[in-house]
């Protein structure tokens, strides 16, 4: 979406860039399936969302220059919510459109997971250039992390059980 940020209209620019994502998101899953309208309208927002402006507002308050650290955190999160009610109102536009089809995932078995925890610590091991005796640290690791994700899958839902073992994982450090 281009919008002259010099223009009357440049307040606008986030908010209506949010509406495009969410609306061509949901719009794709509907001609293209089978395709999550959620992870599209994600993908499509990376670039939207103000991160820098976020970091450097926190680094600026942390670093004792609160004026022009809250003036940028504020600034980050109004950007933030004008994208984010855009892509709420465009999402709602779409989806009144037309029905789409949301695809549903089935887990895999438990046993799966057995089989596959060696490797995974294998390859926790090579990315992070680690020692081959530290593998059966990486295999604890992955282990707690496979385990409560699927706890926390089971009784919260896949999105809050990868949080469950993530917090899992910081906990047993």
């Amino acid at each position: 979406v281009y919008i002259d940020r010099r223009s009357e209209r440049a307040p606008l620019a986030d908010f209506i860039a949010g509406a495009t994502a969410g609306f061509v998101g949901v719009s794709a899953s509907i001609l293209v399936t089978p395709m999550s309208p959620a992870v599209v309208t994600l993908a499509s927002l990376v670039l939207l969302l103000p991160g820098v402006n976020l970091t450097i507002g926190i680094n600026e308050i942390v670093a004792r220059r609160v004026v022009a650290g809250s003036a940028r955190l504020v600034a980050g999160v109004l950007v933030f919510s004008a994208v984010v009610l855009g892509v709420v109102i465009g999402r709602a536009f779409a989806f009144d459109l037309g029905n789409p089809q949301i695809p549903t995932f089935q887990s895999s078995p438990w046993w799966s997971d057995v089989v596959l925890l060696p490797f995974l610590a294998l390859v926790q091991l090579v990315i992070f250039e680690a020692r081959r005796n530290h593998w059966p640290i990486f295999l604890l690791a992955v282990s707690i992390g496979c385990l409560f994700s699927r706890v926390g899958t089971l009784y919260f839902g896949p999105a809050i059980g990868v949080c469950v073992a993530a917090m899992a994982l910081g906990i047993s450090g």
